[in-house]
């Protein structure tokens, strides 16, 4: 029998992204809502990023790209490239990946499991949601901030900075 759970593995995945992060990419740098997974140094990231966060109203969480080598997707994806090298999900990908977010290969999931399951994710969807909030009350203050010190430059007519 032929399991299509395609997409409850991917939404386990990434409520768990973080941790496929730490087990393929131990290195790994989070800067604002995106992880480098093969920084050179601090001042080079690289061009392996993965979106924990919406950027942009482009890319969503778990999107990933690697530019540098011309691919990217989903979160089954980077799991795919973090276990076999390449981002194309085999069956073989699939078995790991239902093992690594706890769904057993072999017998469907209790309702207990299910309840459990459902209200850690839950409350992972509240955090991430009460952080995107802060960093959006965040970067108002700042351009609150900014109106207030735009408010205050003199102009430079009649100034030594005129000259």
């Amino acid at each position: 029998m032929i399991r299509d759970d395609a997409d409850e593995i991917k939404a386990r995945l990434n409520d768990r992204l973080e941790q496929v992060l730490d087990r393929f990419w131990s290195g790994w740098k989070k800067r604002g809502k995106i992880a480098y997974c093969a920084p050179v140094n601090d001042g080079d990231l690289g061009s392996f990023q993965v979106y924990l966060g919406r950027v942009n109203a482009k890319y969503d969480r778990g999107v990933w790209v690697r530019s540098s080598a011309g691919i990217g997707g989903d979160e089954l994806n980077l799991y795919a490239y973090g276990f076999t090298g390449s981002h194309r999900a085999t069956a073989e990908v699939f078995r790991s990946a239902r093992e690594f977010v706890g769904l057993d290969n072999t017998r469907p999931e209790t309702p207990e499991e299910a309840r459990r399951r459902e209200d850690l994710a839950a409350d992972r969807a509240a955090k991430r949601e009460a952080d995107e909030r802060r960093a959006i009350e965040h970067e108002a203050e700042r351009q609150r901030n900014a109106v207030v010190l735009w408010g205050e430059v003199a102009p430079i007519a009649g100034t030594h900075a005129e000259a």
